[in-house]
């Protein structure tokens, strides 16, 4: 079984321009780290739970409460932030029917724990149910979305529009440079 990212991916997947969780203001130094703390928290939670609804929407074996917990799990493991403003939430399920993915475009970066320390604005996360794929075709579609969005011009493509045909037809028609 071998999944292409285009067969991950559907417009109703895809959401953009949401603005980032307000965060809340303290008083002092030591309040005001907490605070800040605490808001990246709330946001890295938010951001997981509307692509878990996003997720969702994608097949209907998949429980958007359940999807939640397990991209949880998973981000307590080691953060899915891969630097130059990049985030590859995933997990692996035991419902669902296929490999399904998501993308998610803020219209501010958020702190995601990537690993170049950066803010996080571009997100693709995806499922993989382990009844009907193995952990191979989990590692092959890190693989591909790790190729795909190291590629600059892809990445500014998808920041320079809202419009979720626009930034389908980005993903969806991407090719590897030769």
């Amino acid at each position: 079984m071998s999944v292409e990212i285009t067969a991950l991916l559907k417009p109703e997947c895809i959401a953009a321009g949401m603005p980032v969780p307000e965060r809340r203001r303290g008083l002092g130094a030591i309040t005001s780290l907490l605070d800040r703390r605490r808001s990246g928290l709330e946001s890295k939670r938010r951001v997981l739970g509307v692509l878990a609804d996003l997720l969702a929407k994608a097949d209907p074996g998949l429980d958007k409460t359940q999807i939640l917990e397990c991209l949880l799990t998973r981000e307590c493991l080691g953060g899915s932030g891969v630097g130059q403003g990049v985030a590859f939430p995933h997990c692996r399920t035991k419902s669902g029917q296929r490999v399904v993915g998501a993308f998610l475009k803020l219209s501010q970066g958020i702190d995601f724990d990537a690993c170049d320390h950066g803010a996080v604005d571009l997100f693709f996360a995806f499922v993989t149910p382990t009844l009907v794929a193995s952990e191979h075709i989990h590692l092959r579609v890190l693989a591909q979305l790790a190729q795909m969005f190291s590629d600059p011009a892809l990445r500014e493509q998808l920041r320079n529009t809202e419009e979720v045909g626009a930034i389908y037809e980005a993903i969806t028609t991407w090719k590897a440079s030769e």
